[in-house]
């Protein structure tokens, strides 16, 4: 993310006031991961990814490295950049044409004062600009992706922060220096970054409400409002974090909090990948009291009738491009954790080595065996009723029934899956 670039400073002093440790880490693990993610095309879903730093080889006109904080963006499978809005704007696929390039990029930058993100259409062209795997990325490629970039209109209607243009090359068209400035953040993201992702299936509705989220988003900044964003207290994880919990996936993440506090609940992508694995797949589910007062569990099942943790989010992770002449294919990445009591690096070390968590037939064997054991546990509605207030007995019966439903449902679907059944899970 480029706000790294503009605080750089505040790393160093984020981790010596939090005694934190892992401030950089390599971007050298090798997962476990299935990257076919069989039958998740067919699925709506969110795709977070923690991407690394950013570092640009030397003699090109502009400079895009990017510090160790790394960057966090998404790709909605679902939702699509609306061809008719000159400024970026989402739209419900099935709202729109059939021709319209499927899927959008959604990528925060603090280089835009007139908008909190941009999109770019199309998985592809968002992580690998178009450049097919295995293809040399070359100067000559590159400046070619930049070209198509234009022609997709992804910087269409933003403005640019002016003091960035004091860095611009001699010669150099505003319009171009943009497009420069932009590679490997907003779109191209895998030329430039390892990235570590999370793939959560989500309901058309679910969707469609963070569709209304992010366009709200950039309404905010479309008229006199000038968007100035903050590595501690509104940057790009606050933006991924925040549309997942306008779908009741995640608790809102505060946004311009006091700095101090800011400071012991720093968003880091890569932190925030982890938090994201977990809760789609190790919420702790046979307390149903406690998934009842769980506000995003409790919303997520009587609203859009799923459970906190379901098949079918799975983890992948991508090395830089290569062959690369463009960008350093050696990046780092910052992880935060707690020396005495930290638990992230072990839970993220989990997701790689387990492959429950990458593996759609694994994941989909865990989930049959843990829905098994749930509905083998199931206790009657009254031998929970009575640690709920009378006041919210009604609702809890209802969501008992609900979950019970769901559980129903979810282990019909598994077992057709695993079967091999063409029917997605999600």
């Amino acid at each position: 993310m480029k706000l790294w670039r503009r605080f750089r400073g505040l790393t160093g002093a984020v981790c010596m006031v939090t005694s934190l440790a892992g401030c950089v880490s390599n971007f050298g693990y090798t997962p476990n991961a299935d990257m076919t993610l069989a039958a998740a095309e067919n699925t709506d879903y969110l795709e977070f990814c923690a991407g690394s730093g950013i570092r640009m080889k030397p003699h090109f006109a502009a400079d895009v490295s990017g510090g160790i904080g790394g960057h966090a963006a998404f790709f909605l499978n679902g939702a699509c950049r609306d061809p008719n809005v000159n400024y970026p704007t989402l739209r419900m696929c099935d709202q729109l044409p059939p021709d319209v390039v499927q899927g959008a990029g959604v990528s925060m930058d603090g280089n835009f004062s007139n908008a909190n993100w941009t999109v770019t259409a199309g998985r592809s062209f968002f992580y690998d600009g178009g450049v097919a795997a295995g293809e040399p990325f070359t100067q000559a490629r590159y400046l070619q992706m930049e070209r198509d970039a234009e022609k997709l209109g992804i910087l269409n209607g933003l403005v640019f922060r002016p003091e960035l243009y004091a860095d611009k090359p001699a010669g150099m068209s505003d319009q171009d220096y943009r497009y420069d400035i932009s590679v490997g953040t907003d779109y191209g993201i895998g030329l430039a970054r390892g990235r570590y992702c999370a793939r959560v299936p989500v309901s058309r509705p679910q969707m469609l409400r963070m569709v209304n989220f992010l366009n709200a988003k950039n309404e905010e900044y479309a008229g006199a409002r000038h968007f100035d964003g903050s590595i501690l207290q509104n940057n790009c994880v606050h933006l991924s974090h925040n549309a997942l919990a306008a779908c009741d996936i995640l608790n809102p993440w505060p946004t311009d909090q006091f700095w101090p506090y800011a400071v012991f609940s720093f968003p880091v992508p890569k932190n925030d990948f982890v938090n994201i694995m977990r809760r789609t797949n190790d919420t702790k589910m046979d307390d149903l009291v406690a998934l009842f007062h769980d506000q995003p569990a409790r919303a997520l099942l009587m609203e859009y009738g799923r459970l906190p943790s379901e098949p079918g989010a799975l983890a992948t992770a991508y090395v830089v491009h290569a062959p690369n002449d463009v960008f350093d294919t050696k990046v780092a990445l910052i992880f935060y954790d707690d020396p005495p009591i930290g638990s992230y690096l072990r839970h993220f070390n989990a997701i790689f080595s387990e492959p429950r968590y990458t593996n759609r037939i694994a994941n989909l064997t865990y989930f049959a065996s843990l829905y098994a054991g749930l509905d083998a546990a199931r206790k009657p509605l009254a031998a929970w009723e009575t640690q709920v207030p009378a006041t919210e007995q009604a609702a809890f019966a209802r969501f008992y029934a609900d979950y019970y439903a769901r559980l129903t449902a979810l282990r019909g679907d598994i077992s057709a899956a695993l079967a091999g059944s063409s029917i997605p899970v999600g």
